[in-house]
């Protein structure tokens, strides 16, 4: 049995469901930097309120459920933690212009 779970996949993919929250053991810490949520939201919040759980969330994973997450004990909210880097935002750019210029010639 671990004492931390980390989970970093493609957006909204659902890993986590009431079968593999009941496996795990007790005071696990499950960290979540994936865009979306990796679990079924209601067995979350079982797992969360029975014991002593912790989760540790950045905005992208608890988008939609903030407010509900903040009524939690033992949940730690960040902002964006991962993959907003200086070179992402770049890389980001350079594709808005490029699409914008695909875009104008084909018009």
């Amino acid at each position: 049995k671990v004492d931390v779970i980390t989970t970093h996949l493609p957006r909204n993919t659902i890993i986590l469901g009431h079968a593999e929250f009941e496996l795990m053991k007790p005071n696990l810490v499950l960290m979540n930097t994936s865009i979306g949520r990796t679990y079924d939201i209601e067995a979350f919040k079982k797992w969360m309120t029975n014991g002593d759980n912790y989760t540790i969330l950045d905005a992208d994973g608890a988008t939609g459920f903030m407010e509900d997450y903040k009524a939690l004990d033992r949940v730690i909210l960040s902002d964006k933690v991962s993959g907003m880097t200086d070179q992402a935002y770049f890389r980001l750019s350079q594709k808005v212009i490029q699409n914008v210029e695909d875009y104008l010639e084909n018009a």
